[in-house]
């Protein structure tokens, strides 16, 4: 079984929460079921010494410089969601008693994507200045046609967005799938 895990940055985390799209009705679970089928089956990692490499793709769309983080800045945080995922990270020690007994590493590596999908050579990341500022969990900076970017491919990258949102957020996810 592959998790594909949706990521967003924030550029202000104080007083922020997170968000997430979930329901855990009998459609969201056979939606969850398909979706693992799909993945399965259709993607294009690429698997070595059984590891799962997933090319990433990082989508920043901004309103100021300020906004425009570095390279720096995204190669940390993927080496840290890598630290997470392989359960390398400090703090594992605090992984509450009751998930235990399921934490490991299930041996997926995420890495920023080294071609397009025109196969044109890219270090990973998009940079698309907007005129939008800032976006809410309505998934408008996922589309070029309301100030944000278009995702890649989501048979072969996995899009991570960083932008400014409002509400408090400081992200937000939801299951692949489930409500497109």
């Amino acid at each position: 079984m592959i998790v594909i895990v949706g990521i967003f940055f924030s550029f202000n985390t104080f007083g922020q929460r997170c968000a997430t799209v979930y329901s855990s009705d009998k459609y969201t679970a056979s939606k969850v079921e398909e979706i693992e089928r799909f993945i399965e089956t259709s993607t294009k990692t690429t698997k070595i010494s059984g590891t799962i490499y997933i090319p990433t793709v990082v989508h920043i769309v901004y309103n100021s410089s300020l906004q425009n983080i570095s390279i720096d800045q995204i190669e940390s945080q993927i080496s840290i969601l890598n630290e997470d995922y392989s359960r390398q990270n400090s703090d594992r020690s605090l992984t509450p008693e009751e998930f235990l007994n399921e934490a490991s590493n299930p041996n997926i590596q995420f890495f920023l994507a080294q071609a397009d999908p025109n196969g044109n050579p890219t270090n990973g990341v998009t940079r698309t200045n907007t005129s939008k500022a800032p976006f809410s969990s309505n998934d408008e900076v996922k589309f070029s046609s309301t100030g944000g970017k278009n995702a890649w491919p989501t048979n072969q990258y996995l899009n991570i967005w960083v932008c400014n949102l409002s509400g408090g957020l400081l992200g937000y996810a939801q299951f692949v799938g489930l409500f497109y």
